[in-house]
């Protein structure tokens, strides 16, 4: 029987039945990533980009990070990108860094709690501004207001790290739970393009990555996009069966009351 796997309800107080997502990997807290060419995704801190994944939080335990999806080094400067869940703060974090230790970095995480174990929409914009105020946040479609936590940067976070779904460069903030239909783009989207990704699946322009997480089985994952941006999954376990599998292909998104 068909179901749907998320719910939301907008600002305006709108109910929304998600459509079906068609597939997704669950990784384990502890080993599970998936990785790509360090090539891949190198965005500036003058470059526009956006990034949104449908993620399923598990609890990681007090003072945790869990890495959802980026190119962030874990050692020395840290430099790099990220989109992260903080479960010592409960928040959504989003990272621009040049050198953590030596302050040259953006840190700002959501103003709203993220709800664990359920479906979210999560992701951000940029604007290529150098600055906090060039990164939104959203949730389910919806704006949040940012907490700066660091609003330094003023060099370059182009990184040689790898780029990863699940844990930061392969080696710590290993997340724990399910992600699916993963968009990056070149662009800022735009607030139509975000609500028509989530609640549609209406892809946006300018794509630079698009992962379906349909395979099913298998350690590859694909770049749908058409710019084979291709992944290399390491641990990770497609749901095929138990609370988290996919029950149907797509099915279009409506209001309900």
């Amino acid at each position: 029987m068909p179901r749907s796997i998320a719910t939301t309800r907008t600002a305006s107080g709108n109910r929304f039945l998600a459509r079906n997502l068609t597939g997704c990997l669950g990784f384990n807290g502890t080993s599970s990533f998936v990785e790509f060419g360090v090539g891949n995704f190198i965005f500036e801190r003058t470059d526009t980009f956006s990034c949104f994944a449908w993620v399923f939080i598990q609890s990681l335990g007090a003072g945790a990070s869990g890495h959802i999806f980026g190119k962030r080094s874990n050692l020395g400067t840290t430099r790099g990108w990220q989109m992260r869940y903080d479960a010592n703060l409960n928040k959504f974090v989003v990272v621009l860094s040049n050198d953590t230790a030596g302050g040259n970095v953006i840190n700002v995480s959501s103003s709203k709690a993220i709800p664990i174990g359920t479906w979210v929409h999560l992701g951000f914009t940029y604007s290529g501004s150098s600055a906090a105020s060039g990164i939104t946040m959203y949730m389910n479609g919806v704006s949040m207001s940012n907490i700066v936590n660091n609003d330094t940067l003023s060099a370059t976070i182009a990184s040689i790290s790898t780029p990863t779904f699940g844990s930061r460069n392969k080696l710590d903030q290993f997340f724990k739970g399910f992600i699916t239909e993963t968009v990056v783009t070149n662009s800022i989207m735009s607030s139509t393009e975000i609500t028509n990704l989530c609640y549609k699946g209406i892809l946006p322009a300018s794509l630079y990555a698009v992962y379906n997480f349909t395979e099913g089985s298998g350690t590859s994952l694909a770049d749908s996009s058409g710019n084979s941006r291709t992944g290399t999954i390491t641990s990770g376990t497609w749901a095929t069966s138990g609370p988290f599998a996919i029950r149907t292909a797509s099915v279009t998104r409506t209001q309900i009351s």
